[in-house]
């Protein structure tokens, strides 16, 4: 495939158990000349790609990378930010000819908002999807947007017949104000320009991030990434890392504290 396909930055590959190579692209463009979030497929060992978009996304502007994971028995999740800013989370069976209709992750919460979308699977029927999010509305490139965001994970244990969200920093804000995706030297940018995920070796979910409101900024309602303080515009190296509940994988059930 090429740019005139798909444009911008990509999000991270991904292999399935089954060989199919993944790399997600936040903008690339259906046969109805529409900009939609995809999947770049390989099924011969990256000799060659096709893209294949989510039916139902639209990309947002200016959008942060997608996230692909594949289940034990190659369920594809791909996580995003639809065109309304919105955290969705779409699963195919067929390595992206068709979609599920997307699931908004966060509207339990009230996002308006959301950045830097992370997906990890572990058996086929279970993934988590974690995001930045804020229900502030508005422009989050703009310098003078205030929203207060948190780091959110969805989690599904039935391959997405119903998935659970929780706020996994409710005390500690990991950014106030704007997450600029542009590049450059935007004091918005402390944040850069992704996050990661995974699993461990008993399914529990590991979520590493950088957190831009530390120290006074936490309680601080006038702090801003765009104005400072400095406490505001940190880039502090952080793991979130799964405490209690299911884990990714079932044979581990009953691991973690319930």
């Amino acid at each position: 495939y090429n740019l005139t396909q798909c444009g911008g930055l990509h999000g991270h590959i991904r292999v399935s158990p089954d060989g199919t190579a993944y790399v997600p692209n936040e903008d690339c463009t259906d046969a109805a000349g529409v900009q939609r979030p995809a999947v770049v497929v390989s099924n011969d060992n990256g000799l060659t790609w096709n893209v294949r978009t989510i039916s139902r996304a639209k990309s947002s502007r200016p959008g942060g990378d997608p996230s692909a994971a594949a289940g034990a028995s190659n369920t594809l999740y791909v996580g995003y930010v639809n065109y309304d800013g919105h955290p969705n989370i779409a699963i195919s069976r067929d390595h992206g000819l068709t979609w599920s209709k997307p699931f908004d992750a966060g509207a339990g919460y009230g996002i308006q908002n959301a950045e830097f979308a992370e997906v990890i699977a572990g058996d086929d029927d279970r993934a988590a999807f974690a995001f930045l999010g804020t229900p502030t509305p508005g422009d989050d490139q703009s310098s003078g947007f205030n929203g207060v965001w948190h780091l959110y994970v969805a989690t599904t244990y039935n391959a997405g017949k119903t998935w659970v969200t929780a706020d996994i920093t409710p005390a500690d804000p990991v950014q106030r104000g704007c997450i600029w995706n542009g590049g450059g030297s935007n004091p918005c940018r402390n944040l850069l320009d992704f996050n990661d995920i995974t699993v461990d070796k008993i399914g529990r979910v590991l979520i590493g991030y950088a957190d831009g409101c530390t120290g006074s900024c936490v309680d601080d309602p006038t702090a801003n990434a765009s104005f400072g303080p400095a406490s505001a515009q940190d880039a502090l190296a952080t793991i979130a890392r799964q405490a209690s509940g299911k884990t990714l994988f079932r044979a581990y059930d009953g691991t973690l504290p319930k």
